[in-house]
């Protein structure tokens, strides 16, 4: 149980990373607009949340595949999930460590969140760059502190 929950925090960390070199990528082709018209701007929100909703794709089939490749059964589901579980921990203890400062200073939230959107490097696009979510970016978060050990617990019996 302690193995698979090293290895599944070692690969999430490791996917955020490369989620997060991603969105860097994309940053760097769009660059920093001065919107001209609203219709631009809603062309390239809605661009974004593309990207967002394909790397959260992505991002969720590399979960599977790792974990139905390299994590070892537990037994059953409950038991398959709990020992992935360490990667929604992390998560959840983060949101609760950022949500008091969103409290405080809610004209940042996007800001504040972007600590958390790090962690879940397959948010990054949709908490940085997709503005009319912002009033949901707390809720996107903590559901998406769960999708990585739900994805991982659920795939380890699985084999692709």
């Amino acid at each position: 149980m302690v193995k698979n929950n090293l290895k599944a925090l070692f690969f999430h960390i490791a996917l955020s990373l490369v989620s997060i070199i991603g969105y860097i990528m994309v940053i760097k082709q769009t660059g920093i607009v001065d919107w001209a018209t609203n219709k631009a701007y809603e062309e390239h929100m809605m661009k974004m949340l593309f990207l967002s909703i394909m790397m959260i794709m992505v991002v969720a089939f590399l979960y599977y595949a790792f974990a139905s490749r390299f994590l070892e059964p537990q037994g059953n589901v409950f038991k398959n999930l709990i020992s992935v579980g360490s990667v929604s921990i992390l998560g959840v203890i983060l949101w609760f460590l950022i949500y008091p400062l969103s409290q405080l200073e809610p004209w940042q939230q996007s800001n504040i969140w972007t600590l958390h959107s790090i962690y879940l490097g397959f948010t990054t696009i949709l908490v940085n760059e997709v503005d009319w979510l912002e009033g949901e970016i707390p809720t996107i978060l903590m559901i998406g502190s769960f999708i990585p050990s739900l994805i991982m617990g659920l795939a380890i019996k699985k084999k692709i």
